[in-house]
């Protein structure tokens, strides 16, 4: 049905890296936000949620953001893609 949650989530998460792509920062945080607040507990998808919303924090210049979103990952999954390396390469930029 058209009121399935997975759905709506898939289709949230879709759309917010669609706009992440096209720079359109502001719409692509809306909907990656509303995708994550659906989610219950850390499950992979909400992983690569939080990983979208920390390259979109980057990519606006703002490395303090992106740290603390990658932080909700490396906290339960220190091997998540390039986590480690961002949050590294973060960290010195903001030092």
């Amino acid at each position: 049905t058209n009121q399935d949650p997975r759905r709506k989530i898939e289709t949230q998460t879709m759309l917010g890296n669609c706009f992440l792509e096209k720079e359109m920062f502001d719409l692509a945080e809306n909907q990656l936000r509303k995708a994550i607040e659906e989610m219950p507990g850390m499950s992979d998808r909400s992983k690569e949620i939080l990983y979208s919303l920390g390259v979109l924090k980057e990519k606006q210049g703002k490395p303090k953001d992106a740290l603390a979103e990658y932080k909700k990952i490396y906290e339960v999954d220190i091997s998540f893609k390039d986590v480690s390396e961002r949050m590294e390469a973060l960290k010195k930029e903001i030092a």
